[in-house]
């Protein structure tokens, strides 16, 4: 499926996106082609106006609207099990799954799972940005690269106090706190045995091989 953006080329999912800080370019076919960059606002407005289906799993990242990674089988069993093992703090903090999130302009993304900060009135009247995020998860196969060296630096730089990834393939859990710039000081690899527990909700525990029973 294609989609047609107003003052670019026709983006598809699978072509190759290659960007700069200054400029962005796609390969069509062995050519390299002037691709247009786009604001948060012109995203949101595409969104509002139906240019992307429900079958279209599409961020914009670094102004460039990206496909996602295909979600098999295992991805949807960690986001099955986060949401039951994260369901205690349904009563005081907001469990998000796949939800969209604002985290600078030209990044928006939609995580697998946030914990967000409870607001007055919720989030209908606006998306949350970086500041109402309590803990973000992303569950990585073939993403994991795009999630370590795309979104995390991204996210650290949008303040977000705690990034996990479950890495599927090894059935881990990497928990990085503390951003500082693009990125985290504080980086730990928690592997089956081994327990975490957020730092918004210190009296609940995680223990990691729950994540992927």
């Amino acid at each position: 499926m294609t989609a047609r953006v107003p003052g670019s080329l026709v983006w598809a999912p699978g072509y190759n996106v290659c960007m700069t800080a200054a400029q962005a370019h796609i390969q069509v076919r062995g050519e390299s082609l002037a691709a247009r960059r786009f604001s948060t606002s012109d995203y949101l407005r595409m969104i509002e106006a139906g240019m992307f289906g429900p079958s279209d799993r599409v961020e914009l990242i670094e102004g460039m609207i990206v496909a996602r990674s295909p979600a098999g089988p295992r991805h949807h069993h960690v986001l099955t099990r986060l949401t039951t093992l994260f369901a205690p703090l349904y009563d005081r903090l907001l469990p998000s799954v796949q939800g969209t999130i604002i985290l600078a302009d030209g990044e928006v993304y939609d995580p697998d799972f946030m914990v967000l900060c409870p607001r007055p009135g919720g989030y209908k009247a606006s998306l949350p940005q970086g500041s109402d995020v309590l803990l973000l998860i992303e569950a990585s196969d073939s993403s994991l690269k795009r999630d370590q060296h795309v979104k995390l630096p991204a996210s650290a730089a949008a303040g977000i106090s705690e990034y996990w990834i479950a890495d599927l393939d090894r059935e881990a859990l990497l928990v990085h706190r503390d951003p500082q710039g693009q990125s985290y000081r504080d980086i730990r690899t928690l592997t089956q045995h081994e327990s975490v527990a957020p730092l918004a909700a210190p009296d609940l525990t995680i223990e990691v091989r729950e994540v992927y029973a």
